[in-house]
């Protein structure tokens, strides 16, 4: 309560005192500080729930000019989502200290196909130096509540996470956080507002010997838990790990690709027969598949070519060929199955909520 209210940020407007900054008063050694991250979560009784997003970030050194490259990727399997209203502009001083806009333009924003689940919107900021100022928005359609992170690997110094749903909805929001923070909440027309403000968070920087740094992160957990029906009933979206797996396991591109035969090389499947033991036969499928398949850098649970593909060109996804060693260690009459494990990187599994299947992942042997 002691802190000066940070003034209201205006799409366009920037205080030239912030394009004078040199460092980050509370941050010192950061080498960019976002200046402003603002998100309202808005849901409707007849359209996709949209995320509608306002970041600025002051650029302060050379290390920090790669924030001045933008993607933003979205699920487009499933939920359809999609990114809309983009708009992006760089400010600079000029030698008399005038402020000069530098317009993204939205013919050199490129859309990219990552996977046929995944696509990404990826551009760069024109006129970027040291010193510079770049602010972006956007709306993004058909988006699932999720975590709002207060704190990134830079410092931010304000940041403001609103959601206005329905009242019909049932929304929890749950704070993971030890720093100061402001909480509001209202009901207005039917509407259910609630608003969260942090301020001057400092940046969480690669950690040696810690998990991975989401778990550790300031932020916001939102689950949409149930509709209470006006005319009676109610819808719960609270899904279990019981009632996910098999969803799973039906998927084309995973449980189904578990079905597809795939046989041994003639190399591997004399190899195999010469061994009695099953766990000599399995060390052998995993050493052949080990150094046989080629992983393309995509880490996630998915076989997006389907594992006779990725078996035959012998490169594939993590997925494709983790499964791939699964069908071939069933082929040799050994009992496999895929086991869920998460790497540090992607972060603790919540083992009372499964969450969205389409954000796990997963790396190659």
């Amino acid at each position: 309560c002691a802190q000066k209210p940070p003034k209201i940020v205006t799409w366009g407007e920037v205080d030239k005192e912030d394009l004078e900054m040199k460092a980050c008063d509370f941050d010192k050694n950061a080498e960019a500080v976002i200046l402003y991250d603002g998100g309202d979560l808005i849901g409707y009784d007849d359209k996709p729930i949209e995320l509608r997003r306002h970041i600025r970030i002051k650029i302060l050194s050379d290390k920090g000019l790669d924030r001045a490259n933008i993607k933003l990727s979205f699920v487009k399997f499933g939920t359809e989502e999609s990114i809309k209203d983009l708009e992006a502009q760089t400010f600079n001083l000029d030698p008399s200290g005038n402020i000069v806009v530098t317009e993204v333009e939205l013919g050199l924003v490129y859309e990219k196909v990552l996977n046929k689940r995944s696509s990404q919107k990826a551009f760069a900021f024109p006129q970027v130096k040291v010193g510079s100022i770049v602010e972006y928005r956007y709306t993004r359609v058909g988006v699932n509540f999720g975590n709002w992170y207060f704190q990134r690997s830079i410092p931010v110094r304000y940041s403001f996470y609103r959601t206005d749903i329905p009242t019909e909805y049932e929304v929890y929001s749950r704070p993971l956080v030890t720093l100061p923070y402001d909480f509001k909440k209202d009901s207005v027309r039917g509407r259910r507002l609630e608003s969260f403000i942090m301020q001057n968070i400092p940046a969480l920087r690669n950690e040696s010997f810690i998990s991975c740094e989401d778990d550790y992160l300031q932020r916001i957990e939102s689950r949409l838990i149930a509709y209470n029906n006006p005319n009676g009933g109610t819808t719960s979206y609270v899904r279990t790990w019981a009632e996910t797996i098999p969803r799973v396991m039906e998927d084309d591109d995973f449980g189904q690709q578990l079905k597809t035969e795939i046989h041994r090389t003639a190399d591997l499947d004399a190899e195999v027969k010469a061994l009695n033991l099953p766990f000599y036969k399995m060390a052998a499928i995993h050493r052949y598949v080990r150094d046989n398949m080629v992983w393309n850098g995509y880490d996630n649970i998915w076989a997006f070519e389907g594992v006779k593909t990725a078996w035959k060109n012998k490169k594939g996804t993590s997925g494709e060929i983790n499964l791939i060693l699964i069908n071939l260690l069933k082929d040799a009459g050994l009992d496999a199955e895929p086991v869920l494990v998460s790497t540090r990187d992607n972060g603790r599994v919540d083992q009372s909520e499964p969450g969205s299947v389409n954000s796990i992942k997963c790396l190659p042997m």
